[in-house]
């Protein structure tokens, strides 16, 4: 970003200092001529003679988008039935992004859909696993009031439970 010399003393502000007056090595003779600029030419969030565009961001992949829906859909509903679906759609968006050479973005979106996926897959499977555990060890105790203990009926009708202490 180019900076306007100091106005030497009694000149206007906005006028070019008289040749010879430049700082050293900052400005050339004949590079900026009377009138090139007009004050109010460029709007502002216009286009400014030395900056850059700025590009526009590349879209995302709607597969990095798909895998970031399924995986957090997984953690709240069906780990496995989407969690597994998320995991391989971020994986095809990766590859996918890669070989775009930077058509595609949503890199970080693809990363998160796996790692979401990943997350539910992985808490279906311990709930899963938690249900057989309680249902087994649920049978076993079960088992064992079957085999030492005994309903017994009072003479009001009430049952109750009596167990052997063996």
């Amino acid at each position: 970003m180019s900076e306007t010399p100091p106005n030497p003393p009694n000149e206007p502000p906005g006028q070019y200092p008289p040749p010879g007056q430049y700082p050293p090595g900052q400005y050339q003779p004949g590079q900026y001529q009377p009138g090139q600029y007009q004050p109010g030419q460029y709007q502002p969030g216009q286009y400014q003679p030395g900056q850059y565009p700025v590009p526009p961001a590349a879209p995302n992949s709607s597969k990095a988008t798909t895998s970031l829906i399924l995986g957090i859909v997984s953690i709240v509903l069906c780990g496995l039935f989407l969690g597994v679906p998320a995991m391989i759609l971020s994986r095809q968006a990766k590859r996918e992004i890669a070989e775009s050479h930077g058509r595609l973005g949503g890199d970080g979106l693809a990363t998160a859909g796996f790692v979401t996926g990943l997350i539910g897959t992985v808490w279906s499977v311990l709930a899963a696993v938690l249900v057989v555990v309680l249902i087994a060890v649920g049978g076993v105790i079960g088992n064992e009031i079957e085999k030492n203990c005994h309903t017994v009926i009072d003479e009001n009708g009430n049952s109750s439970l009596k167990c052997d202490n063996t």
